[in-house]
């Protein structure tokens, strides 16, 4: 597991969420797209307190800028759903 409040910049591996592979083609999607996606880059974390807030200061902070056109992804527990301390959120980069 990640360390807590620790903001990580990384590639997001295939992830497979209520049973959907968000990082998977399926009909209607662009093969080349979904493959382009898993090479992206995002800055995760996990954190009491606002995970935006943390990730906003870390792009600041680095220079970075988060993809406005594209979608955070915030991965809940279905054993503890609790906002915002069980919840990793992923901002994808530019």
């Amino acid at each position: 597991m990640m360390d807590e409040g620790v903001v990580q910049l990384l590639e997001l591996p295939e992830m497979k969420l209520i049973g959907l592979s968000i990082t998977s083609s399926f009909v209607g999607h662009e093969t080349e797209r979904v493959e382009a996606m898993k090479r992206e880059q995002y800055v995760h974390v996990k954190s009491k307190g606002d995970p935006y807030e943390v990730l906003n200061s870390y792009l600041r902070e680095n220079e970075l800028q988060s993809n406005d056109r594209a979608l955070a992804i915030e991965v809940y527990q279905f054993a503890n759903p609790t906002w915002p301390d069980e919840v990793d959120v992923y901002i994808p980069l530019r």
